[in-house]
């Protein structure tokens, strides 16, 4: 899927296997010792409460699965050096932004906040209305309007 490769990187992080309550096994990163070097971006992240008092009142709802959002940040050829792992099939780093770094959550807010730039922001992940006329024009808005460079 192209989302590591194998790397000559002189950085290691130590991966895991952590179990999921439904059983299955989720690979991750211990990526503490990286994140103890880095400086942290403090970009203002949504705040829960706000979303659900917006919401709260409304009769239709969308969700977006941001499930592989993280993915579909590339990295640049110095970061991803830095998210090397050491496997026994042997050292490999990310192509894509993974999780467990102590700025992705920042920075993919502020990625959301370039593409969704002049939309409702009540309207970023969770597209809610009064009425299926507004929620229609709302789901076509995120769908097709985007400041981000393509």
């Amino acid at each position: 899927m192209g989302v590591i490769r194998r790397s000559r990187s002189s950085w290691s992080s130590k991966p895991v296997l952590v179990t999921k309550k439904d059983g299955s096994v989720r690979f991750c990163v211990d990526y503490r010792p990286l994140n103890k070097l880095t400086r942290r971006d403090r970009y203002p992240l949504p705040i829960i409460d706000d979303i659900i008092d917006q919401a709260g009142s409304k009769r239709y709802y969308t969700h977006l699965d941001m499930l592989k959002g993280y993915w579909q940040f590339w990295l640049s050829t110095a970061a991803s050096a830095k998210t090397a792992f050491i496997t026994p099939d042997g050292l490999y780093e990310f192509n894509v932004l993974p999780f467990g770094l102590t700025n992705a959550t920042s920075q993919f807010q502020r990625v959301m906040d370039v593409v969704l730039d002049g939309l409702d922001r009540s309207n970023d992940i969770i597209i809610c209305s009064d009425n299926w006329e507004e929620h229609l024009v709302l789901l076509e808005q995120v769908f097709q309007f985007s400041r981000y460079p393509r």
